[in-house]
């Protein structure tokens, strides 16, 4: 059962197992807030745009509106693709299935698992002339209903074994194509039963996506740029490269439409290019996107010729006269975690760019939205008091959460509050344009605090020392200290780089600040750059219990310093832009910003060893591991060329120890397989006993990590799950290989490439 599954042939040398370094620590998402992150994009006839996101379901924007609304119903799924029958309703596939929106409809409704249909993945989606809808499902086949009609049927013969339709579409002859990632494109005839391949000339046969202009057939590919079938929908059967201008023939392409008068636009990593149809000359389109990431979708509308974007920043427009790209996000993103606060009972908030303040409460894995009705969109600082009352600043003004509701924290505030604070005496003190106001506990309305500080600049942070006197930290300003009692702000900058963007103070109760050129500590009235501080665009400062700092960065992560020592401490961390960090219950959180590709978002930092991921770019494979030694070995080049680290990591930690096997280089199998199941290592084990070294065989090689076995089929919230997928090589004849990894997108991106699903593995600590 398990050889014949776990027969990989993939050439690395084998690791040596070693011990005694200091482990990797890491951070571990907290499953959101998720902000707008369209992987599936689609404009109806009207004029109205369909977003289907990463994770936080189907948003719909109208014709001529800039606003997204969300339709309800829709699972936590990744969505990949859309359609519309001739009825009106909308189709949408994803990692969960396939559901459709009906016209007039409240709700989205699954259809997969029913009528025919197979409650699988769903992929690729098309509508034919004739008002027929095709469906690709994971690993089965590609299914059709007709009409009036409620029963799928299959749609053809001939498919490859475990086939996964990713895109699906049609031409002016009638003729059905599905590209199948790691095969190539399949044409099934007007008429016809079953599917020809029609791969002749690919360069890559792993397609991320395909069009249909007229009687053209063009395919965008992995590493290969565009190849075009010219009159696809006639008896042309070779594809040729169709890259040329500005785009490489290596680029990747992974989404296309199609304009007026057939111009096509095709979207790679980080840009998008159009080109006239019939020709090569690819320009890259537009400007503002080259540090967005991977593009997943893009949709063109004929009503105003817009284009709409979808990427790791969210959702971006261009109209035809402008030439940059803009973010189109409203309703739809929290592109910026701006703050981050653990109450007492454990409960998280998150002050967001676009979707108010979020709570997770203890215990929960997911978000949700803190009195919508009352709150504002953008809300830019969050703060709880020592009896765990809530303020934050939705819109600029200072609210209080009494009973779930917003409500106005006092009269008399008088301007835009940028940040908040509260003192020993949970007196809430709020920095705003040129002044800081405060709200002494029990009081009904702010007062002002003192004079002195200058105008027309904003106080974005402020801090006490254990005397009792305050902070105010002035971007451009440096800043001012207000004493006990005082009537004055008295400049502190000796020494200082006035850009600071955040103050804190350390258990002795010593105050710092973050500055565009590093961290400086207050020693008496004149501020000391850290020792060997490096740091730029110092964000967010924090402590923990053993006065350790953390340090967020704009660029470059987070930064611990222990023993007089940085060091950074970047693996799982979803974003390089770390806008805030705080301390709660024992741990430490980080809230990112989506603004450079990848989605935002609070992590929490996990002190035990980091299994970390590998990809080699040569042998398209992936391994792990939980040794810290062996991590870096590989990164030295030990393992041989093509290793890199994908970023995808997760914590150590459980009861049950997960043992790791290793064939050899000869006879093989020359891989690694991990199981958590303990009779899959005994049964291993005995294997291995009984065959000699001569024969293939696994072979035992350590228990590499612990985790913790699903229970009953799941994790629990503060567990993450763990997914493995398999490429189903031993079946299809190639190197096997299978990916283990915490990043359900991911798993769910190697699933729509044509990897069996395995679905749930363990779970690791949060």
């Amino acid at each position: 059962m398990f050889l014949s599954k776990l027969k990989l042939q993939f050439a690395f040398v084998a690791f040596i197992a070693l011990s005694g370094t200091t482990h990797a620590i890491n951070w571990n998402f907290l499953d959101g807030p998720f902000g707008g992150q369209p992987s599936a994009l689609f404009t109806d006839a009207s004029g109205n745009t369909w977003a289907g996101t990463n994770g936080s379901g189907v948003y719909f924007r109208a014709a001529g509106s800039s606003t997204w609304e969300l339709r309800p119903g829709m699972p936590t799924q990744s969505n990949s693709t859309f359609t519309i029958d001739h009825a009106g309703t909308v189709y949408v596939a994803g990692s969960s299935g396939l559901y459709t929106y009906s016209a007039g409809a409240s709700t989205w409704t699954k259809v997969s698992g029913a009528n025919g249909l197979p409650d699988q993945a769903a992929g690729g989606l098309v509508t034919d002339a004739a008002g027929n809808v095709f469906a690709g499902m994971n690993q089965t086949d590609v299914y059709k209903l007709a009409p009036g009609q409620t029963t799928w049927t299959i749609a053809g013969t001939g498919l490859p074994p475990g086939a996964f339709a990713n895109n699906l579409a049609t031409d002016s002859a009638g003729n059905l194509w599905a590209s199948i990632y790691g095969f190539g494109v399949y044409r099934m005839a007007a008429g016809a039963t079953n599917w020809l391949a029609i791969s002749t000339g690919l360069t890559h046969l792993t397609v991320n996506a395909l069009l249909v202009a007229g009687a053209d057939v063009y395919a965008g590919l992995q590493g290969g740029g565009v190849e075009l079938l010219a009159n696809g929908a006639g008896s042309n059967m070779t594809w040729v490269q169709w890259s040329g201008g500005d785009m490489p023939a290596s680029d990747d392409i992974f989404a296309f439409a199609l304009g007026t008068n057939h111009v096509l636009y095709a979207v790679g990593s980080g840009v998008v290019y159009s080109a006239p149809a019939g020709t090569t000359a690819w320009m890259r389109l537009g400007t503002g996107l080259e540090s967005m990431g991977i593009g997943y979708a893009i949709a063109y509308s004929s009503i105003d010729g817009s284009l709409t974007l979808g990427n790791g920043g969210g959702a971006f427009v261009k109209m035809p006269a402008n030439t940059n790209w803009l973010p189109a996000n409203d309703g739809m993103t929290a592109g910026t975690i701006y703050g981050v606060v653990a109450a007492a009972n454990g409960d998280l908030y998150a002050a967001t760019f676009g979707q108010g303040v979020q709570r997770k409460a203890s215990g929960a894995s997911t978000w949700s939205e803190v009195d919508h009705a009352n709150s504002y969109p953008v809300v830019g600082a969050v703060v709880a008091d020592s009896h765990g009352v809530i303020y934050a600043t939705p819109g600029g003004a200072v609210k209080k959460l009494v009973n779930g509701s917003w409500s106005l924290a006092g009269t008399s505030q008088n301007s835009f509050a940028y940040t908040l604070a509260v003192d020993a005496n949970d007196a809430l003190w709020a920095g705003m344009n040129g002044g800081v106001r405060k709200l002494a506990s029990g009081s009904t309305a702010w007062a002002a605090t003192a004079s002195g500080l200058p105008n027309g600049k904003n106080v974005t942070t402020i801090a006490f020392d254990l005397t009792g006197s305050a902070y105010a930290g002035i971007y451009g300003g440096g800043v001012a200290k207000l004493p006990p009692l005082g009537n004055s702000w008295i400049p502190i900058i000796g020494g200082l780089d006035i850009n600071v963007r955040v103050l804190a103070r350390d258990p002795a109760g010593s105050i710092y600040a973050g500055t565009d050129s590093g961290v400086y500590k207050l020693t008496g009235s004149t501020w000391q750059k850290l020792a060997n501080d490096s740091l730029q665009y110092v964000y967010a400062l924090v402590f923990d219990a053993n006065g350790d700092m953390y340090a967020g960065t704009d660029t470059d992560y987070v930064w611990r310093l222990s023993a007089g020592t940085w060091t950074r401490i970047k693996l799982g961390l979803g974003s390089r832009t770390v806008q805030t960090l705080t301390a709660g219950g024992g741990r430490i959180y980080a809230g990112t910003d989506s603004s450079r590709g990848s989605p935002s978002g609070v992590y929490a930092l996990s002190l035990t060893d980091t299994v970390v991921e590998f990809y080699n770019t040569i042998l398209d494979n992936f391994f792990i591991t939980a040794t810290a030694a062996e991590q870096d070995a590989i990164l030295g080049g030990s393992a041989g060329p093509g290793w890199i680290m994908t970023g995808n990591v997760f914590s150590s930690g459980g009861a049950t120890l997960v043992c790791r096997f290793y064939g050899s280089i000869s006879p093989g199998p020359n891989s690694h397989f991990y199981t958590i199941d303990p009779s899959e290592c005994q049964q291993l084990k005995d294997i291995q006993a009984a065959t000699p070294p001569t024969q293939k065989r696994w072979n035992f090689e350590s228990n590499d990590y612990a985790s913790t076995s699903p229970a009953g089929g799941q994790c629990t919230a503060d567990q993450m799950p763990v997914y493995r997928a398999y490429n189903n090589g031993f079946t299809r004849g190639i190197d096997s290989n299978h990916r283990i990894t915490s990043n359900r997108y991911d798993y769910l991106q190697q699933v729509a490439k044509g990897w069996v699903g395995e679905g749930l593995v363990m779970c690791a600590p949060r």
